[in-house]
């Protein structure tokens, strides 16, 4: 178990500045939108994509764990304590006298999954599809929920493709060139062909 002990204002301050990033992105689904807070010694950093804050508390023990954004800010603005007491377990949260369910937790075992992922406020599925060349280990991106993401990214680019494919086809380009070209947009690095 991990547990963090922190001024209510100083926390509540800390998730207003992310509501400010959060708020920003338009057409999604707020249940979906995901806080990764990470324990160190001393320390929790908070991470919501386009946003990363830390903030000094008192903690005792090491982890990483995520929990719906909204949910969680929801406990925080409501809790009439003005000094929190937060306990991270595998499954489950207990933050005050409220337990919390919906939460993913790794204690600092290996660093396999140690890393924030950093994603701009209104990523796309190309800031998605750059996250596999940005040497994120698969268990980073599981943890933070977008490897499922990254597959729809990966299947919509294909869909583009093969869309793109009927208008051009008239004029001999392949699917196969027209999936070659987007790869050396996309990782320009990793692809030595030139278009």
């Amino acid at each position: 178990m991990v547990t963090i002990i922190v001024n209510k204002k100083k926390l509540l301050h800390t998730l207003k500045m992310l509501n400010t990033a959060v708020s920003v992105r338009k057409n999604i689904n707020k249940n979906t939108i995901i806080c990764e807070i990470t324990v160190t010694d001393g320390k929790a950093t908070f991470v919501v994509p386009g946003a990363i804050f830390s903030l000094d508390c008192v903690t005792q023990g090491a982890a990483k764990t995520t929990i719906p954004f909204w949910y969680f800010y929801d406990i925080i603005k409501n809790s009439k304590s003005p000094e929190l007491a937060i306990k991270i377990n595998y499954a489950y949260m207990n933050i005050g006298a409220v337990t919390v369910n919906l939460i993913k937790t790794t204690f600092f075992e290996d660093d396999s999954i140690l890393r924030s992922v950093k994603l701009p406020i209104n990523y796309n599925d190309s800031d998605l599809l750059h996250l596999i060349e940005q040497g994120y280990t698969p268990e980073e991106l599981k943890f933070n929920g977008l490897d499922i993401k990254i597959d729809e990214a990966n299947e919509a680019m294909l869909r583009n493709i093969k869309q793109a494919h009927k208008l051009l086809s008239q004029y001999s380009v392949s699917c196969d060139d027209l999936k070659k070209f987007v790869e050396n947009c996309l990782y320009p690095k990793k692809t030595n062909e030139k278009y």
